[in-house]
């Protein structure tokens, strides 16, 4: 087989497979397994460059699928306070999702004022959503579950704690989840660090 059909098969399967991951569910989805059976070459007894070919692809794509598994297994309890501290903020869309109503609707037209919650390596914890909603304090982190304890802002000031858990966002990203008064939960994106 030719170096150039070996290049133009290489680039087909990779752009298949940054296709598929670019694909929305209802789709339907598109593996490099069947990617690669479809566009490579079936064995030919002579030929053992394309034989050899085949080989490195799913030895490839055997060890891809390996490495995802594994990693969310070793990531799903282990997250350490350095981890998670920084910024975040809430993620309207999977918040509004959640909750069959918008943010506006929960906490009023004050929402655009923003929101924050901070997380410090140094067990420092705050937050605010719209006016006067939020507090400060302390937070821990035991496997995926976060407890702050912290005193609210004014003018109703009083102790309070707040139980949240770590979730992973549809596209892996992940999110903090806080169950909020009346049931209502926030979804919590992490900032990107400035460097």
């Amino acid at each position: 087989m030719k170096l150039s059909k070996l290049l133009f098969i290489t680039g087909v399967l990779l752009l298949t497979a940054c296709q598929a991951e670019q694909m929305p569910e209802e789709s339907g989805t598109v593996s490099i397994e069947t990617t690669a059976v479809n566009v490579l070459p079936q064995e030919d007894s002579g030929n053992e460059e394309a034989s050899a070919f085949r080989e490195t692809v799913e030895d490839v794509t055997d060890n891809s699928t390996e490495t995802a598994d594994s990693s969310a297994i070793e990531t799903s309890d282990s997250y350490t306070v350095s981890d998670l501290a920084g910024t975040w903020q809430i993620n309207g869309e999977k918040t509004q999702a959640a909750n069959e109503r918008s943010l506006a609707e929960e906490f009023g037209t004050g929402i655009h004022l923003g929101n924050e919650m901070l997380l410090s390596e140094h067990g420092d914890f705050s937050y605010y959503v719209s006016i006067n909603q939020g507090g400060k304090g302390t937070w821990n982190l035991d496997g995926t579950v976060i407890t702050a304890d912290y005193t609210t802002y004014e003018p109703d000031v009083r102790k309070e704690q707040l139980t949240m858990t770590l979730e992973a966002g549809d596209k892996g990203e992940l999110l903090i989840k806080m169950n909020y008064t009346d049931g209502y939960i926030l979804f919590w994106n992490r900032l990107e660090k400035q460097e």
